[in-house]
């Protein structure tokens, strides 16, 4: 690229790249803060970090097999996708530290914060509604706290957010590769996916052109997303002899909403042997029959029952505080002088990020009523409404919902900025 060419390049993305430099910025000073405060250690000092995807890229590394297990036998991994671990091991093959991995998923996050603004402008056709969403998405606080891990969450959202971006952009064919590879990151893309393919179908249809003439871009772009999933089920068959994509779903829901569902209503369910609470083989397929056994016949014979404790897990995950994890547990246990010097400032700051969600939501709420995008409006109430059933369902706690909401931040700050020009409107005509 020419001189001129590159200060012409500058000038016309001259907001993005400001948006990207000041994301990075302050993801570069908080990888500096974990490294002086808590070592290479504070990368994966969460235990999904370890556990799952640290160790994940060890033993591929090591071992040659993706694998979470602790020691021989390195039976494969059935509970995640690959992309991450080979990510993850990629980066530490070519000798580069656990911060620089960080730095990595910090560029992945910052262009997240980027795809916000330009979102935000095809919304809306209002720049500063862009802008508005990208400084949410570059400052939202446990947005900053998961970038800091080595967890596939940032990745993840990175990879949906451009998905749905090059949807909305009507390039559906390269929108199903960052499905597929979305998918290969968190399994609970496949449940995402159909929203997507309905828009598409939607799209084209909207274009009054022959049946096959509209089907044909929606087609193709399904057939390259199934292209890129489908040989992680060859792989878990020919290693668990099961066409199953992850064996998360009937263990998440044996663990989680199957045990509150029995303890409120008083039934008694029985206890799955595992091989220890170290041993991260009950994760295996061979385990998924087990959890099913036990789960389903009790959800059977009491569905409402069991349907009103999941849907009350999901919906508690909506309104749940995401930053009390960030307060009561990393910082107290970081810097406990500081948690014990300023614990009143702290309640607050909790209660005004309760409120600050509490806002958002109402805000899309709003943006419906803008006609003109009420299309994507639906669209992001059926990502968020399967998100929430799913893991919100199965894990309702603050902190594990702010991970599962990554990938909808761009979306959700956009709107909210739609929200606030509706009202902005209604106002003016009040006063008129």
């Amino acid at each position: 690229m020419t001189a001129s060419g590159f200060a012409s390049f500058v000038q016309r993305h001259k907001t993005e790249l400001i948006i990207f430099s000041g994301a990075l910025l302050i993801r570069v000073l908080y990888v500096v803060l974990i490294q002086a405060v808590s070592g290479a250690h504070g990368f994966i000092s969460h235990a999904d970090a370890y556990f799952f995807y640290y160790r994940a890229a060890l033993n591929l590394l090591e071992h040659h097999v993706l694998s979470i297990a602790e020691m021989a036998p390195y039976y494969p991994d059935a509970y995640h996708t690959p992309l991450y671990a080979l990510f993850l091991a990629g980066l530490i093959a070519l000798k580069v530290p656990l911060g620089g991995v960080v730095l990595v998923q910090s560029v992945f996050s910052s262009l997240t914060a980027v795809l916000a603004y330009r979102i935000g402008i095809i919304l809306s056709r209002r720049a500063w509604i862009g802008v508005f969403a990208a400084v949410l998405v570059a400052l939202e606080p446990m947005s900053l706290y998961w970038n800091g891990l080595l967890m596939s969450d940032v990745l993840f959202g990175f990879l949906l957010t451009v998905s749905y971006y090059l949807l909305i952009t009507g390039r559906y064919r390269i929108s199903a590769v960052a499905l597929g590879l979305s998918a290969l990151t968190r399994p609970i893309m496949l449940y995402l996916a159909p929203v997507f393919f309905l828009a598409m179908v939607f799209g084209e249809f909207r274009r009054e052109r022959t049946f096959w003439e509209n089907s044909a871009r929606t087609l193709a772009s399904f057939a390259i997303f199934v292209a890129i999933i489908f040989p992680w089920f060859v792989h878990n068959k020919i290693t668990s002899d099961t066409w199953a994509f992850t064996s998360a779903g009937w263990y998440e829901i044996y663990v989680a909403p199957l045990q509150e569902f029995t303890k409120r209503y008083g039934y008694e369910v029985p206890d799955v042997e595992t091989l220890g609470a170290s041993d991260f083989s009950r994760f295996n397929f061979s385990y998924s029959s087990r959890y099913r056994d036990v789960a389903l016949p009790l959800i059977i014979q009491h569905p409402i029952q069991y349907g009103l404790t999941h849907l009350s897990r999901s919906a508690r995950s909506v309104v749940t505080n995401r930053y009390e994890y960030l307060v009561n547990v990393v910082i107290k246990s970081q810097v406990p002088s500081l948690y014990e010097r300023f614990s009143s400032i702290f309640s607050l700051l909790l209660v005004v990020g309760w409120l600050f969600w509490i806002i958002v939501y109402l805000l899309c709420a709003v943006a419906f009523f803008e006609k003109d995008i009420r299309i994507w409006w639906f669209f992001l109430a059926g990502l968020f409404l399967i998100n929430i059933l799913l893991s919100g369902g199965i894990n309702p706690g603050g902190a594990e919902m702010s991970r599962y909401m990554l990938g909808l931040h761009a979306f959700f700050f956009a709107f909210a900025g739609v929200g606030v020009q509706v009202i902005s409107r209604w106002r003016n005509s009040f006063n008129e």
